[in-house]
């Protein structure tokens, strides 16, 4: 009987495939974040319109200086959250490019023992194969260890 197949590297696949799962959760996770950001921005930029129509419609009435003053206030304050959340938004995006490199590595990283494995199985079915073929010579009429036996089975147990 020939001894089964034996990855000797499996812990250290294993162990790949765990750091690819970590990196794809990871990679997710940086991805809603950022998708978080966006809507924060987005949702800053439409009050920012929305004020500064606010104020256009208002002017036009003819509004007073203090209110004027205080929906300037309030869209530059709008304004400087902008520039804000711009730079957490690039900050996101690169922690999400960097999350998406760390996957791509481990991913190669498992790839390369994947193809290992299948090589190292490839040669086992290989090995299999011959050690078959030498059991079916032995036993083959015409063959020296063939003729042996079938001449063993011929003669009874005399």
């Amino acid at each position: 009987m020939a001894k089964r197949f034996r990855f000797r590297l499996q812990n250290v696949l294993r162990y790949r495939q765990r750091l690819e799962e970590k990196a794809k959760k990871d990679l997710a996770l940086a991805q809603r974040d950022l998708i978080e950001q966006q809507r924060r921005l987005d949702r800053l930029w439409s009050e920012r319109a929305e004020q500064q129509a606010r104020l256009a419609s208002k002017a036009v009435a003819r509004l007073d200086m203090s209110e004027v003053m205080s929906y300037h206030s309030y869209i530059y304050a709008i304004e400087a959250r902008l520039r804000r959340e711009g730079l957490e938004l690039v900050r996101r995006e690169a922690a999400a490019e960097k999350k998406r490199l760390e996957l791509v590595e481990a991913s190669r990283a498992k790839r390369a023992l994947e193809i290992l494995r299948e090589k190292r199985f490839g040669e086992y079915l290989k090995y299999l194969d011959s050690e078959e073929r030498k059991a079916l010579d032995e036993i083959k009429p015409g063959s020296i260890g063939g003729e042996a036996l079938i001449g063993s089975i011929g003669r009874g147990n005399d």
